[in-house]
C-alpha cells in the first residue's frame, strides 16, 4: 500500500505540470479580452511555460542525480505551487507571464524527478512503476484542454491555476512524510548555466523565426534565415560544451553512440506526433474541416485520452513479457495508420459510410492514434533508461526534452503548412500524411535501441 501511495504522491505533480502546458490554451480568448492585450503578447503565457520547463528539465534531471532526489523534488513542488497561487492572483499580463515561468521551472522538473524517485526505491519493480508515472504524466498533456475548458467555462480562467494550490500543499506534505531522506550524500557539482542559457536560445530563435515567417511584422527577410542560422549555431555551441564538459548539464554519452542517438531521434518523432504536436490540431481539424462546434471539437479527442491512459496502463503491466521493441514496432504502426486514415479523409478519399458520422470517425480514428502512442510510452521510456540505468533521472529528463522540442516544431511547422494554403482540408492532408509518414521511419530506430529488460540491440 506505502508503495502505490508513493506513487501517486510523485505522479499527481507529474500530471499537473504537463496539464499545466496545455491547460491555458483553452484560456487564451479570455486572457486577450481580459487584460485587453495584443494577440502576440498573450500567446507568450502559453510559449514560456514551453520555453522555461525545456530550461528545467535537464537542470532537474542533473541535481536530482547529483544532489538527491527527495530534495530536487521538493523544491520544484514548492516552486510549481508558489507560482500557481502567483498566476492565479495576477494583476495584469505581464506579471501572469512572468508568474508562468515560476510555475514552469517547477513543473517541468516532475517527470524526471518522479522516475528517479521510483527507481531508487523499488527498482524491483521498476518498469512497470515507471510506465504507470509516465503514462499518467503524458495524460495530463491530452487532458489539458478538455479539463481547462469545462473549468474556464464554470469557473473563469483563474480556476485553472487556483486548483493547483492545494493539491501542491498536500503533495509536498505527503512528499516529505512519505519518500525517504536521500541515501546519496550531495555531490558539488555545479550547475550550468551557459549550458542552460545557449540551449533555450537555440530554441527561442526557432520559435521566434517561425513567429516570423508566419505573421507579417514588417521585419526584412533576410531576419529569418540569420535566426535560424544563429539558432543551430547555439545548438553545436551547447552540443560541444556536453561533450568537453563531463559534468555538463547532459551526459556525453546521451548526446552519443548509436542507441542514444536512435532513442533520441525516435522521442523526437513521437515528440512531434504527440499530444504537443500534430495531435494538439485534431480539434482545430475538426472545427475547420467538417464544421464542428467548439464542444464537439473537444470531445473527439476523449477517445484518444482514454486510448492513451489504458494502452498505457496494459503496456506498463506486460512490459517484462512483451519486451520494449515489440510495443514499439506495434505502437507506431497504429498510430502511422490512425494518422494516415486521417489525412484520406479530408483529401477527398472518404473512408466513413452513410451510417456514421464525421465527429464518431474522427474519435475513432483519434482512439486508434491515442492507443498506438500508449503501447509505445512505457516501451520507449524504459528502453532508454536500460541505456544508461544509473542515471535515470537525466535520461527520462533529456527523452522528456527532446519529445517536447519535436513537439514545438511540429506545432511551428504544421501551423506554417495549413496557414500557407487556401484550403485548410487540403493543409491538414499534408500534416497527417506527414505525421505518419516520420511514425513509418520511425521504426528504424527502434532496431538499434534495446530489444527488452536487459537486451541490449
Amino acid at each position: 500500500m506505502r508503495k502505490y501511495l508513493i506513487v501517486a504522491v510523485v505522479a499527481i505533480p507529474a500530471f499537473m505540470g504537463n496539464l499545466d502546458a496545455t491547460v491555458v490554451a483553452v484560456a487564451f480568448p479570455t486572457l486577450v479580452s481580459e487584460f485587453g492585450s495584443s494577440l502576440v503578447l498573450a500567446g507568450w503565457v502559453m510559449s514560456v511555460y514551453t520555453l522555461v520547463s525545456i530550461g528545467a528539465i535537464p537542470v532537474a534531471s542533473r541535481l536530482s542525480d547529483t544532489h538527491g532526489r527527495k530534495s530536487t523534488f521538493v523544491v520544484s513542488l514548492a516552486l510549481f505551487t508558489v507560482g500557481s497561487f502567483l498566476c492565479a492572483v495576477a494583476p495584469s499580463i505581464g506579471w501572469l507571464i512572468f508568474f508562468r515561468a515560476i510555475q514552469a521551472a517547477g513543473g517541468g522538473a516532475f517527470l524526471s524527478v518522479a522516475t528517479g524517485i521510483t527507481s531508487d526505491m523499488f527498482s524491483a519493480s521498476r518498469q512497470r512503476l515507471i510506465g504507470l508515472i509516465v503514462s499518467i504524466a503524458n495524460f495530463g498533456s491530452v487532458a489539458g484542454p478538455n479539463i481547462g475548458g469545462v473549468m474556464v467555462a464554470h469557473l473563469g480562467w483563474r480556476s485553472i491555476f487556483w486548483v493547483n494550490v492545494p493539491i501542491g500543499i498536500v503533495a509536498l506534505i505527503l512528499c516529505l512524510w512519505l519518500i525517504k531522506a536521500d541515501v546519496r550524500k550531495a555531490i558539488h557539482s555545479e550547475v550550468d548555466l551557459p549550458g542552460i542559457g545557449l540551449l533555450m536560445g537555440f530554441v527561442s530563435a526557432l520559435m521566434i523565426s517561425f513567429t516570423l515567417v508566419g505573421h507579417d511584422y514588417g521585419v526584412p527577410l533576410f531576419v529569418v534565415p540569420l535566426t535560424i542560422m544563429f539558432g543551430l549555431l547555439l545548438l553545436v555551441l551547447f552540443i560541444y560544451r556536453c561533450k568537453r564538459r563531463p559534468g555538463g548539464l547532459i551526459s556525453p554519452e546521451v548526446l552519443s553512440g548509436r542507441p542514444f542517438m536512435a532513442a533520441n531521434l525516435f522521442n523526437f518523432v513521437y515528440g512531434t506526433c504527440s499530444q504537443s504536436g500534430v495531435l494538439s490540431l485534431v480539434p482545430l481539424y475538426a472545427v475547420s474541416v467538417y464544421g464542428m462546434t467548439v464542444i464537439e471539437s473537444g470531445l473527439v479527442v476523449t477517445p484518444r485520452s482514454l486510448g492513451l491512459i489504458a494502452a498505457s496502463v496494459v503496456a506498463s503491466l506486460f512490459i517484462l513479457k512483451w519486451g520494449y521493441r515489440r510495443p514499439l514496432v506495434a505502437g507506431t504502426l497504429g498510430s502511422a495508420f490512425g494518422f494516415a486514415a486521417l489525412a484520406l479523409e479530408p483529401g477527398g478519399i472518404s473512408l466513413g459510410a452513410a451510417w456514421i458520422s464525421p465527429a464518431i470517425l474522427v474519435m475513432l480514428l483519434s482512439l486508434v492514434v491515442g492507443i498506438g502512442a500508449g503501447v509505445v510510452i512505457p516501451a520507449s521510456t524504459n528502453a532508454c533508461i536500460d541505456l544508461m540505468p544509473d542515471k535515470v533521472a537525466s535520461i527520462v529528463g533529456f527523452r522528456q526534452l527532446v519529445a517536447r522540442i519535436g513537439g514545438s516544431f511540429a506545432i511551428a511547422v504544421s501551423t506554417l503548412v495549413l496557414q500557407s494554403g487556401a484550403d485548410m482540408a487540403r493543409g491538414f492532408t499534408w500534416v497527417f500524411m506527414g505525421a505518419s509518414a516520420l511514425l513509418l521511419l520511425s521504426i528504424a530506430a527502434a532496431f538499434v535501441m534495446p530489444a527488452g529488460p536487459g537486451r541490449q540491440t
